[in-house]
């Protein structure tokens, strides 16, 4: 089975490879600082945006990172066989199935496994890594199934390394999960964290929330059908932007995509504040011909993978990658080393935000 996932990381750091620019604050601060520390030190500098490229295939896990001009491999020892679950604040949580069952908080920026987890004893999987804002630590939400329509959940607490139950510890649902099979339906793994709790788009328009202080599950329906109708047709992504509002985005046959987003949050009110026009020029972005000569649908080639302040970060199927200026309606491709696995299903792929917007 082979994987990859491109990950755009905003606002990380001006070079990872060393440079005749690069001083000795910056390089001792990859050394000893944390993610956060060097993050906004590099955003004083140049916020150019960097790329993490995933794969992993049977026996080996590999993850690159690139500008756009070179690409550098980080070097992940210790990690065999492993498969991503979620990111935060450019942390990667990932569970290692080879040569035992155990999960792992990779630092992107630092290079190095920060954390190694045992698994719950009574079985399941993890399902989000987030920043719990009160207890200042970082918390990983296990998920287990205990019979048809009913969960229950577990929290790993990185200060004191132990697993305990949720304050609610049992919900008829659960997050989606990346599916290995090609034939599933796609949905997005990596929740959205916003407003205290942690967010996932689920089948039938809805948001799947956990409130990270109450420990506790919800469901919120999207407001959708009183614009759409019956045929309501959303990409299984939530995305957060720097200002901690909602994103999500509903394609039509016409190649259009409607960008909306959550204005209130306490009144759960959503507007459509943009309206990307995918039709774009094949000759000056051609499709790949490994695609075959069927119809090109958004529906199954396009992620959505960050947002911030005006730009859209893009992935598409047989294109590649690209950055979509939502106030200007501009388009420019991401230059990304090609891969055979670029025409691969969308469900052999993972992509999603590592950093934090802020």
């Amino acid at each position: 089975m082979v994987l990859e996932c491109y990950t755009w990381i905003v606002h990380l750091f001006k070079k990872i490879m060393g440079g005749p620019d690069d001083d000795l604050t910056a390089k001792w601060l990859i050394l000893t600082s944390s993610l956060s520390e060097y993050i906004e030190h590099q955003r004083s500098r140049d916020p150019r945006q960097l790329v993490l490229r995933y794969s992993g295939q049977s026996y080996y896990t590999r993850i690159f990172i690139t500008d756009g001009k070179s690409e550098k491999e980080c070097e992940l020892k210790p990690i065999d066989c492993a498969d991503v679950v979620s990111f935060c604040n450019g942390l990667v949580l990932l569970t290692s199935l080879y040569p035992t069952y155990h999960h792992l908080v990779f630092n992107a920026v630092s290079n190095k496994v920060t954390m190694r987890i045992s698994p719950l004893f009574s079985g399941g999987c993890p399902c989000a890594l987030f920043f719990h804002p009160l207890a200042k630590e970082y918390r990983i939400l296990n998920v287990t199934q205990i019979k048809t329509n009913y969960y229950e959940y577990h929290l790993y607490l990185s200060g004191s390394k132990t697993w305990r139950r949720t304050a609610n510890p049992s919900f008829n649902l659960r997050p989606p999960y990346i599916s290995k099979n090609h034939k599933t339906e796609r949905y997005s793994s990596n929740p959205a964290i916003a407003n205290g709790a942690l967010h996932w788009y689920i089948r039938g328009n809805k948001i799947l929330a956990f409130d990270m202080i109450r420990e506790e599950f919800c469901v919120k329906h999207l407001p959708l059908k009183g614009f759409y109708g019956k045929k309501v047709c959303c990409l299984p992504y939530v995305l957060v932007n720097e200002e901690d509002r909602l994103f999500i985005f509903c394609y039509s046959p016409k190649s259009l995509v409607d960008v909306w987003v959550l204005e209130d949050y306490a009144n759960w009110a959503w507007i459509r504040k943009y309206i990307l026009d995918m039709d774009w020029d094949t000759i000056k972005y051609p499709i790949s011909e490994r695609l075959g000569d069927g119809p090109y649908l958004l529906s199954d080639w396009l992620v959505v993978i960050s947002i911030h302040k005006d730009k859209l970060v893009l992935f598409l199927l047989g294109r590649g990658m690209f950055s979509y200026d939502l106030g200007n309606n501009t388009t420019e491709k991401i230059k990304l080393t090609e891969s055979r696995m670029d025409a691969y299903p969308l469900s052999f792929h993972y992509m999603g935000c590592c950093t934090t917007n802020h």
